[in-house]
């Protein structure tokens, strides 16, 4: 460990300051750039692309690539709480889970044949709120163009694209 009250004759305060003071403002970069890159990560993840794409294209022009007792299933666990605390930054981590729980609302109606036009309106706004959140945090958002099916397969999630492409 450095003694830093030897620093102090050698150095001056004012030095010892700044090099603490950069020490800190380092490992606080270094920590946002791990976050970014893990929440990077976690939008790149099937689940999340199935929320984000596949969900979504159900709910706001009724189109289904999938069983719809699979996304049944999924708008279930959505509404139990799964996958509401996938991202680290918090302001991320806030506009998920208000995208989470608007999908399980909008994915039931949309199920049931309720869903209205202001019902869409309102669920767009909030998945965009969340890109927006997510653009800020981690950078432009990569193009998703793979469309994850619902059955999991027996590779690993985080090698989805990896394998996909």
């Amino acid at each position: 460990m450095l003694d830093w009250m030897a620093l102090l004759p050698a150095f001056g305060v004012g030095n010892v300051t700044g090099i603490i003071a950069t020490h800190f403002l380092k490992r606080r970069a270094d920590g946002l750039k791990r976050r970014a890159a893990t929440d990077l990560a976690t939008y790149r993840r099937r689940s999340t692309i199935l929320i984000s794409t596949t969900l979504a294209a159900l709910i706001r022009s009724n189109r289904c690539e999938n069983d719809r007792n699979e996304l049944a299933e999924l708008i279930q666990n959505l509404g139990a709480g799964e996958h509401r605390d996938d991202f680290l930054d918090p302001g991320v981590g806030r506009a998920w889970a208000r995208l989470i729980d608007k999908s399980a609302e909008c994915g039931w109606k949309r199920l049931a044949g309720t869903i209205t036009e202001l019902d869409i309106d309102a669920y767009s706004r909030i998945r965009q709120d969340w890109e927006r959140a997510a653009k800020k945090s981690f950078g432009p958002l990569p193009e998703l163009t793979v469309r994850p099916s619902m059955r999991r397969t027996a590779r690993r999630e985080d090698s989805f694209f990896e394998e996909a492409a």
